[in-house]
């Protein structure tokens, strides 16, 4: 078993409705699974107004090997009615699972798979989030390894300006 984080989320529809069901599905293939409290955020990178978005971050066990994961992710986020555009990367979207971590295992296939998520320490909801559920959880950054503890404390201004909402 590897221990695995991942951050889902919504901002299309019933948000909170797809994020219950998304939890619901990732604790059916992960075992032991923290899930941090509900988050409101603002869509980060996009040029067009989108609505605000739903998170959560999802850490557990799984059993099997990174593609199996992100093809179980991508299968959860189809049945919601996930579209992808390709000329639209980040268009708003009714399901979006993303792994955040797969144990210290660091995967690099661009376009396809990419552990750890590359935006990990840019998005202040990520960092909150695996705080509030593992604080010493560790993160491959650059053939080191760092705790979310030591992320979070030295997020850049920028990230710490995002405006993160716990939702109750």
């Amino acid at each position: 078993m590897t221990p695995v984080a991942l951050s889902v989320g919504s901002n299309l529809g019933d948000r909170e409705s797809y994020i219950n069901a998304m939890e619901s599905e990732l604790r059916l293939i992960l075992i032991d699974a923290r899930v941090s409290g509900l988050m409101e955020t603002e869509p980060i990178g996009v040029a067009a107004p989108h609505p605000p978005y739903l998170n959560k971050i999802i850490a557990g066990q799984y059993g099997g090997a990174p593609r199996q994961l992100l093809e179980s992710c991508l299968s959860i986020e189809s049945r919601l009615n996930r579209t992808r555009d390709p000329n639209a990367p980040k268009a708003p979207r009714t399901a979006d699972v993303d792994i955040l971590l797969f144990g210290d295992v660091e995967v690099s296939a661009p376009n396809v798979l990419i552990i750890p998520h590359p935006e990990i320490r840019n998005r202040r909801f990520c960092l909150e989030g695996l705080m509030s559920i593992g604080p010493s959880i560790l993160v491959p950054m650059s053939g080191r390894l760092l705790s979310i503890k030591e992320l979070y404390e030295n997020m850049s201004a920028d990230v710490a300006a995002q405006n993160v909402s716990l939702v109750e």
